[in-house]
């Protein structure tokens, strides 16, 4: 498919390309981080062309933040001997906003501001670059997202969560996410969330159906009594509602800051 956009998750686009070259050095400062994400950048700038690239960059989470203290709080911080990488995402971010389209609110996700921008072009043809499991609920027949080497349409999402995209955060708020220490219903069976959610059109549905016959009584009193934290993790988690535009700048074109950046850090493989 020609996409109209490329809506790429910043962070974790550094951070996948960043693993595979994370003890590159020069002068005694990592600069894997600035390597990995540069050359795939420019990689998609190439296939795709600027005009078409947003790059998506993390805020403080302060929606998620409101529904739960402990959001994240579980995250294990791997890249520990680099100490705090937000001075140099934050360079990546000024750099590149001489090249690409910027989506950033400070208060805000990167997802929340991709789901802004895909809410907004229901009629575009779009790519969203993450491994960021929450944005797979996008996916329908003209947006798609890129996780790694793996394309993912909707038959794909569909053979991976056994429900339609468009339903993941209905699946999740039973499920939770470790990744982001979202807790979920425990020792419900995985078919079960599946049955559940496939018979149920919304998260009002869904509830009412935690009283179905054909659930055992110990599933039925597991589930009311994890009703509000299902509801909580729906509110977390599903990114389908927002009525706000995302916050874009557009780009002046100046190339100058990613050479001076490139030769700063001495990257001599990188052509640009």
């Amino acid at each position: 498919m020609a996409y109209d956009f490329l809506v790429i998750d910043s962070y974790n686009l550094a951070y996948r390309h960043w693993w595979a070259v994370r003890d590159l050095k020069y002068n005694d400062q990592f600069v894997g981080l600035e390597y990995g994400f540069i050359k795939k950048v420019l990689s998609y700038i190439k296939k795709y062309g600027q005009e078409k690239i947003y790059l998506a960059w993390d805020g403080k989470p302060e929606r998620c933040q409101g529904l739960t203290e402990n959001y994240k709080a579980g995250r294990v911080k791997v890249n520990a001997n680099e100490g705090d990488w937000t001075p140099r995402l934050n360079k990546l971010k000024d750099v590149f906003s001489h090249l690409c389209n910027t989506l950033y609110n400070p208060s805000e996700e990167a997802d929340e501001q991709i789901a802004k921008f895909v809410l907004s072009n229901k009629e575009k043809r779009i790519l969203i670059v993450s491994g960021d499991k929450d944005l797979q609920q996008f996916i329908n027949s003209i947006v798609h997202v890129e996780s790694g080497s793996d394309l993912i349409n909707g038959e794909a999402a569909f053979n991976k969560w056994q429900v339609p995209a468009y339903k993941i955060p209905l699946y999740k708020s039973l499920d939770g996410d470790s990744s982001d220490n979202i807790k979920g219903v425990p020792r419900l069976a995985t078919k079960t969330k599946i049955k559940l959610v496939n018979m149920s059109a919304n998260i009002d549905e869904l509830i009412s159906n935690f009283s179905l016959s054909e659930l055992t009584e110990k599933e039925k009193i597991k589930l009311k009594e994890h009703e509000q934290i299902v509801l909580n993790n729906y509110k977390l988690v599903n990114l389908m509602e927002f009525k706000e535009k995302p916050d874009i700048s557009e780009p002046d074109g100046d190339k100058t800051y990613l050479s001076s950046l490139i030769n700063e850090l001495n990257f001599k493989s990188i052509v640009f």
